[in-house]
């Protein structure tokens, strides 16, 4: 995922966006390109779109204040692992439970990482099987992409890793919300980027943004194989129990 601004919070014990429009999409990592104008059709050709009806899924993007915690969340992707058993390394030490959120083609590729999760005692969500901007493609396809992400972590790590996603890239759109929602899904967005996936961003600037602008009730995005996220860590872990937060996880944070 390429995460942009986070959504503003709304007030209250959890945060949830009721309605997701182009704004709150553009609101996401990845920059929207203008587009040309079409040529206008003609009335008697012109195409309608399909009316959503029907539940659409929640989209979190804040817990509650009252919990104290700071949930740090972790979106697993690239192929490079060595990071990731400093960053679990650093967690288990500090006796901190993130939320990590799995990708297939990662599981796939680190079942031994996947199984320590596990065992670590960290909460697991659901990040897609191949990481897809899930606007583009088919209701199918999201289907799909969710159930061949949690039967292959069931059959690896033996369990399910529930009814929380992210989106790949922070993108969605009502249509992907009224999918997820016939799924039984929540989407999970954040409310702080921690920007580990900029390139300009190094530890000490990722250290210095989260340990210093996460605030109670916060949910902060990072990622399982960058370097510099597992070299900020121990830092951010530092600053905000400093500060009297407590790290932890989502469902700690929505408590």
């Amino acid at each position: 995922m390429t995460p942009g601004a986070s959504p503003t919070a709304q007030s209250g014990r959890v945060s949830r966006e009721g309605s997701a429009t182009p704004s709150s999409v553009a609101t996401t990592s990845t920059p929207v390109k203008p587009t040309p104008a079409p040529v206008t059709p003609t009335p008697s050709l012109a195409p309608r779109a399909t009316p959503i009806t029907g539940p659409l899924a929640s989209v979190v993007v804040r817990g509650n204040p009252s919990s104290n915690v700071v949930a740090l969340t972790f979106d697993a992707g690239g192929t490079d692992s060595s990071a990731t058993v400093s960053l679990l390394d650093t967690l288990k030490s500090n006796r901190v439970r993130a939320t990590m959120f799995m990708t297939g083609q990662w599981s796939e590729s680190h079942p031994d990482l996947l199984k320590r999760i596990v065992d670590d005692g960290h909460e697991l969500g659901n990040h897609t099987f191949t990481h897809p901007d899930l606007t583009k493609v088919s209701d199918e396809e999201v289907v799909v992409e969710l159930t061949r992400t949690e039967a292959l972590c069931k059959r690896l790590a033996g369990v399910s890793l529930g009814r929380n996603m992210r989106p790949p890239f922070g993108a969605y759109d009502d249509r992907v919300r009224h999918v997820l929602a016939a799924q039984g899904y929540s989407l999970i967005y954040w409310t702080l980027d921690s920007a580990d996936w900029r390139p300009e961003f190094a530890a000490p600037e990722i250290a210095s943004r989260v340990g210093e602008q996460a605030k109670a009730g916060d949910i902060v995005v990072f990622h399982l194989y960058p370097a510099k996220t597992a070299q900020a860590l121990p830092a951010i872990l530092k600053r905000l129990r400093e500060r009297g937060l407590r790290p932890g996880s989502l469902g700690q944070v929505m408590g």
